[in-house]
Formats: structure tokens, C-alpha cells, sequence
């Protein structure tokens, strides 16, 4: 087998970016997928002649060199692809994965001393790492990864992380339970948890309040943009000092209702859950499907509401 060879389950976000960047830097890879579907099509018209799983036990079973397979499917799904189609297989395999979650819930679960798990997460999505790849090529992106690799695969993942544009000092050591606690709290906390509840509110408020649609635009989202862009550049506190006073106060008189409802407390106490790993059951369980779609109605809702602006055409 040749060195730079690479298995690699999934053609979504992640799995076209890594196959597209891979294949640029001279590896060859090979893609499964579940079906021939729509994902099966776009690999093949890529001219990355994709496999069916079932193909994959053969692939793996072949020869003597270690195999490595990169699964980069839903996190629902790598436990169960590993159950059947590489469990049974007792040739040596290192699992690569973009993120810690099936290990960290426990669902995936090795089942032969010569299979182990490695773990390559870039800290961005696939459209993002494809274009820092392409961007930057042949030399390295600015982008990070979370890293764990097992000591006997470390030169080839190590490889693989070149191959995908990572500078070695980009990459970040850390343990599973890190990546995945890490990236649980920062959703839930802020970027997702934080963002998409906020902004519903928000918004429902600006608009009760008989806002104009084009105010909308620019004090919700253009504001938003503006802040994250100040915060980077800047830094956190920076970015507070140049605000306005007014904003400042607002801050503040936020901070002091939320402190008085508990807010902090129940915040808190959901952190914990990632930490204790009671969220994975709660993911698990999907009791939140049903809520998740109630939120997509309401924001669409507001989204209707606003769609007028001439702006937020053109942003969306």
C-alpha cells in the first residue's frame, strides 16, 4: 500500500474537503459511501471513483500495512459503520476522526487490540478548509486543528495534516475529551446555544417594538458581523472600551437582570451536563428534534419578516 494512501468514509462538509485537498496534494483516496446517491455522483463526476461500504472490508483486509480510515459521517453514524464494517475486520487500522464526540459519549468502542483512533479536527467548516487550502497552496493555511494521534501512526498523520494545509505548529494537541468538551461548550455557550436563541428573541422583540425591516437588518445582523470583526481585530476588551457609553450601560443592565434571574446558574448547570457527558444522552435520546424544528419555523418567521430588505438579499 502506498504511503499516501487514505480511506475515506463520508462526502459531505467535511469528506468533499478533505478528498479535494488531498487529491491536490498527490494522495490518492479512496471514498465510501452508504449509497449511490447524490454524494456518490459529485464523488464520480471528481473523477474520485467512490466504493460502496460493502466494499470496504476487502479493501482493508488486503494486505499488511497498517490502514487508515478517515470517517467523516454525522457523529450518529461512526459507531455503527465501525460495528459493521471494521469491527470484524482484524487487520491493522487507525479511525481517524474530524471530532471527538462518538468517543466521547462512548458509543464507538474499539473491538480488536490492533484498531486505534486518531483524531484530526479542524476548527472549521469544509467549505472553509477547502478554501484556505486552495488559497494558500502549496504552502500552509492559517487554520487549527485539535490533534491526537497514536504514536505509530504520528509520521503519516502527521503527513496527512500537511496534505490538508496544516502547518505542524497549527496543530493542537489535545484529547478527545478536550476536542469534544471544548467545542460542546463553546457551541452551546455562545456560537450556537448562545447565538440562535438570542437572536430569536431579538429579534421577535425588534420587531414587536414596530422596527423597520431595514433597521432589523442593520442593528441585528450587520452589527453582529461588525462586533466579531472588531473582536478579532481587537480583542475582547478592546472591543468593549469602543463601544458606546450607551451600549456599555446596556451591557451592564443586561448582565445585572440575567444575574438576578439565576441565568448563570442554569448556564452553569448545562456546561456541567457536557462535562459529565449527560448531554451525550440527552443527543442521543433526540427528545430536542421536535424543538430543533420549531426554532428553524421561527426563525424562517422572522426571516420572512425582514426578507423586504434590499441588504439582507444580498447578504443572505
Amino acid at each position: 500500500m502506498a504511503k499516501n494512501m487514505i480511506h475515506l468514509i463520508g462526502f459531505g462538509s467535511q469528506g468533499s474537503a478533505w478528498a479535494q485537498c488531498l487529491a491536490a496534494s498527490g494522495w490518492h483516496v479512496q471514498i465510501y459511501l452508504s449509497k449511490k446517491g447524490v454524494s456518490f455522483e459529485r464523488a464520480s463526476q471528481m473523477h474520485l471513483s467512490p466504493l460502496l461500504l460493502q466494499d470496504l472490508p476487502a479493501q482493508i483486509t488486503a494486505g499488511t500495512h497498517p490502514h487508515r480510515i478517515a470517517i467523516l459521517t454525522p457523529d450518529s453514524e461512526i459507531s455503527n459503520i465501525y460495528k459493521e464494517w471494521i469491527a470484524p475486520v482484524s487487520s491493522s487500522v487507525c479511525l481517524i476522526l474530524a471530532h471527538g464526540f462518538a468517543l466521547y459519549s462512548q458509543e464507538l468502542q474499539l473491538k480488536h487490540p490492533h484498531h486505534q483512533v486518531a483524531l484530526l479536527a479542524p476548527k472549521a467548516i469544509g467549505p472553509k478548509l477547502l478554501q484556505g487550502f486552495l488559497n494558500s497552496f502549496p504552502h500552509p493555511h492559517r487554520l487549527l486543528a485539535a490533534s491526537s494521534f497514536p504514536p505509530d501512526h504520528r509520521v503519516f498523520l502527521l503527513a496527512l495534516a500537511r496534505a490538508l494545509g496544516f502547518n505542524e505548529d497549527s496543530l493542537i494537541e489535545a484529547t478527545f475529551d478536550q476536542e469534544t468538551i471544548g467545542d460542546l461548550i463553546s457551541e452551546q455557550g455562545l456560537l450556537c446555544g448562545g447565538l440562535f436563541n438570542w437572536m430569536d428573541w431579538t429579534l421577535e422583540a425588534m420587531i414587536e417594538a414596530g422596527i423597520p425591516e431595514r433597521l432589523i437588518q442593520e442593528e441585528c445582523l450587520s452589527e453582529l458581523e461588525l462586533i466579531v470583526s472588531l473582536i478579532r481585530e481587537r480583542g475582547l476588551a478592546a472591543t468593549f472600551q469602543s463601544i458606546s457609553q450607551v451600549a456599555q450601560a446596556g451591557t451592564i443592565a443586561m448582565s445585572q437582570r440575567l444575574e438576578k434571574s439565576e441565568f448563570k446558574k442554569q448556564f452553569t448547570a448545562q456546561m456541567e451536563t457536557v462535562k459529565n457527558r449527560k448531554f451525550a444522552d440527552f443527543f442521543l435520546q433526540s427528545s430536542w428534534r421536535q424543538p430543533a424544528q420549531e426554532l428553524v419555523k421561527r426563525l424562517t418567521f422572522w426571516e420572512e419578516k425582514i426578507k423586504s430588505s434590499k441588504i439582507l438579499k444580498e447578504s443572505l
